[in-house]
């Protein structure tokens, strides 16, 4: 890390065009803070207090936002993204869904996470049960069938109750 800011209070700092990468801003305070343009490649970010910062046009990429609330974060969908970054599935759940789709493109999410992880905090994504009725002569097709549709259900991130 260049710089350890870990759990200082820089809320409403004027932070445009910093230089902060590699730092350790975790569980920083930068509520209302102004990150425009900021360079945040590499940083980590885990447990900070982002309430109503501005990121429009920052610099991320291998950015950790690991269980930071990006509801009220603005101008995410305006963010630079150099590379992946991780953002946690505590992140998620903790900004209830609300992130724009864009910005979790940007961080390296493929379409299919991102609605199945709109789906954890907004709606249960939909399961069908099934039932296969066979004969005796036909137990060895029907168990190669059952562990067919478990794997494919697993796949799909869901669970097969038969």
């Amino acid at each position: 890390m260049s710089a350890d800011l870990s759990n200082a209070d820089l809320s409403n700092a004027d932070l445009s065009k910093a230089n902060l990468s590699k730092a350790n801003l975790s569980y920083t305070n930068l509520s209302a803070a102004n990150l425009r343009n900021a360079n945040l490649m590499n940083t980590d970010l885990f447990g900070t207090d982002l309430s109503n910062a501005i990121l429009d046009k920052a610099i991320i990429g291998w950015t950790c936002f690991g269980s930071v609330d990006l509801r009220t974060v603005r101008g995410l969908d305006t963010v630079q993204h150099m590379g992946p970054s991780e953002i946690s599935t505590h992140a998620l759940v903790r900004s209830h869904g609300r992130i724009p789709e864009v910005f979790l493109r940007g961080a390296g999410l493929d379409n299919n996470f991102i609605e199945y992880a709109h789906s954890l905090v907004k709606r249960p994504m939909e399961y069908y049960n099934c039932f296969i009725c066979y004969s005796s002569k036909d137990q060895d097709f029907a168990r190669r069938l059952y562990t067919i549709c478990k794997l494919m259900v697993f796949a799909a991130g869901l669970f097969l109750k038969i």
